[in-house]
């Protein structure tokens, strides 16, 4: 069962945000009461600090706060105490790596504060119900306004320029994974937060080793991942498969083609070269240094059919409370989750299936990769032919919750040389055309299906 946890951890998280974000700033200062959100009186100090800073410059102070504190502390009376409590805070900060998080952390802030003020109101109602005034204890509840602060509440765009400055604001488009060379080119800044992207493919063609490449690099480029494996594969071949994809050695020794480019006739050139066998603690030691920490990355492999998507959407909550968010979800795969509980419609299941995927995306900032499978209408295709809207399996509604789908498209010679052709299917809010290709090769024994490429 989930419980809500409230100890240092969630005011910290807020008041950094304050210092590093200007997103939260603005927020938690238009919310501002005179006797202060925090619970802790030196965290309310900090706070007007920051909220003196953003309505002077309209920007959060981030380094500049400890010349702000330096003059601020010469000339206040407040305790010795709140400072050097504040000095302990300022101190810490050093420790601090910034992260795109704000609507998270406003999330977190909004329950926060409910809570702090909610428990004020109710201390105060007990004072008044000790004293007789119980007309007056009910008023303090009847006239509660709640601290709106997180991305499930209203705005008014008209009286706040700030949310202007957010809808604008470069950072917040900030792409969490980037490919190399021209597969990079092709698929460009797409994977942003509060996005779902699937790939599309006919089965046995390698979805899940493109799904572990796209972890794999959302790692790499410093970002927190959840990996979800719904059916396919147990946690100790999912770990081996990102040690062979982290060290790119294959699982026996041997000989491997590597692909260095196409030539001038259009195939493929590739040298085959010999591999030693991947060692499992050089995988887990090359892991560990691109990561930012031991908690980068968390994976959880489940039976086939047992978990739906709303079970996974539990496992975060869960792992929400102990303060463990991802920016990047990759799931592999869609279409062997369990139905949701109530649907008897095999269509409406899988459309709710990616509903729910979509509210997971927008309602946790964060970036959902997942894979779902062709109809049998692809297994006809020419060895040319590129995978379209009509190769959906199930209902088509679920061109509607994703962001972008990627084709992934391979005919028997492909296969073999470890070639595929990838396209966009859907891509919402930029332009681009199904017949467009970029064409990528690599070597799936060691991990890598996308060793070069090519538009």
């Amino acid at each position: 069962m989930k419980t809500e946890k409230y100890d240092g951890t969630a005011p910290r998280m807020v008041l950094i945000g304050m210092v590093t974000d200007r997103v939260v700033c603005g927020r938690v200062a238009s919310q501002w009461i005179p006797e202060g959100l925090f619970d802790s009186s030196w965290m309310n100090l900090v706070a007007i600090l920051i909220i003196n800073y953003f309505k002077k410059y309209n920007t959060a102070p981030g380094d500049q706060l400890i010349h702000v504190f330096e003059t601020w502390a010469s000339e206040t009376q407040a305790s010795e105490e709140a400072i050097q409590a504040i000095e302990r805070f300022l101190v810490s900060l050093n420790d601090v790596e910034q992260e795109d998080c704000s609507d998270y952390v406003l999330d977190l802030a909004g329950k926060y504060f409910n809570k702090v003020r909610l428990e004020r109101d109710i201390e105060a109602a007990k004072i008044d119900l000790q004293a007789g005034r119980v007309g007056d204890a009910e008023a303090r509840f009847e006239r509660r306004v709640k601290v709106n602060l997180g991305a499930r509440s209203y705005v008014e765009p008209a009286a706040d320029p700030n949310l202007w400055m957010e809808a604008f604001s470069r950072d917040r488009r900030k792409p969490l994974v980037r490919f190399h060379g021209d597969y990079g080119k092709f698929v460009g800044d797409a994977f942003v937060r509060s996005s779902l992207f699937s790939y599309m493919a006919p089965d046995k063609v390698g979805k899940s080793t493109h799904l572990i490449e796209f972890a794999y690099l959302a790692v790499r480029q410093r970002n927190r991942v959840a990996f979800f494996d719904t059916g396919d594969s147990d946690v100790e071949e999912v770990m081996l498969r990102f040690a062979l994809r982290t060290l790119r050695l294959p699982e026996y020794a041997g000989d491997y083609s590597i692909p260095s480019g196409w030539g001038p006739d259009g195939k493929l050139v590739s040298s085959a070269l010999p591999h030693e066998e991947a060692n499992p603690l050089e995988g887990y030691r090359e892991f560990l240094k691109m990561c930012r920490s031991t908690n980068s990355f968390r994976l959880a492999c489940y039976e086939n059919s047992s978990m739906s998507a709303a079970d996974i959407d539990g496992v975060l909550d869960d792992w929400d409370v102990e303060g463990w968010r991802p920016d990047v979800i990759v799931l592999d795969y869609a279409d062997i989750l369990a139905p949701l509980k109530g649907i008897r419609d095999k269509d409406d299941q899988i459309d709710e299936t990616w509903k729910a995927l979509r509210r997971m995306s927008q309602r946790r900032h964060c970036l959902v990769m997942t894979a779902s499978q062709t109809s049998s209408l692809a297994y006809t295709m020419d060895d040319s032919a590129l995978l379209r809207k009509k190769h959906f399996s199930g209902r088509k509604t679920k061109l509607a919750h994703v962001n972008g789908m990627l084709g992934i498209n391979v005919n028997d010679k492909e296969k073999d040389s470890g070639e595929a052709r990838i396209n966009w299917i859907v891509r919402r809010k930029a332009k681009y055309n199904e017949s467009h290709f970029c064409r990528i090769a690599g070597n799936y024994a060691l991990g890598c299906p996308a060793i070069v490429s090519k538009r």
